[in-house]
């Protein structure tokens, strides 16, 4: 009887220890947009390592390139996915693509502004803990999926990639 009280005080011992880990909804959307700002205030940016068509870019090392266009790359870590979306029209001062994302329930929706750049972060909860994270700076944005535990990670990853971009 006392072996099974201790397994039980163990197990709910366990699940609060995992629960009090992880991060609320709330805490990670605030450390991404923190990420994010972070990056775009930065003096530091990173060197372009990768050539393309129209442009080049910081790839890190762990991300493969497995799809290509003009004004679009897509990259893959492990299964995945990361779209790069380039809209050479538009400067880093550009509302355009902040005016044109969805007002959906269930999203964060955030945006820094520096005197040269207009960024923003979007999160949208899609399913139990995979959310889609979009960021972006002027005509320039990057999407994946992800989960809460790694969206700032995710976040400041993909912002560096965008400002490292260097046109031809």
């Amino acid at each position: 009887m006392i072996d099974k009280k201790l397994l039980w005080m163990v197990v709910v011992l366990s699940l609060l220890m995992v629960a009090a880990c992880s991060p609320s909804e709330e805490e990670a959307y605030s450390d991404a947009k923190s990420k994010v700002k972070e990056a775009v205030l930065a003096d530091q940016v990173k060197e372009p390592n990768k050539e393309l068509e129209n442009f080049s870019l910081y790839k890190p090392e762990d991300m493969s390139i497995i799809e290509q266009g003009p004004t679009n790359v897509i990259f893959q870590e492990d299964d995945q996915p990361y779209v790069l979306f380039i809209n050479e029209f538009e400067e880093p001062n550009s509302k355009y693509l902040y005016n044109q994302l969805p007002e959906e329930d269930e999203v964060y929706l955030s945006t820094i502004e520096s005197t040269d750049a207009f960024s923003y972060i979007l999160i949208q909860k899609r399913e139990e803990n995979e959310y889609e994270l979009s960021v972006g700076i002027g005509g320039i944005k990057m999407t994946t999926m992800t989960d809460l535990d790694h969206l700032s990670n995710e976040s400041k990853r993909m912002i560096e990639i965008i400002r490292s971009i260097e046109e031809k």
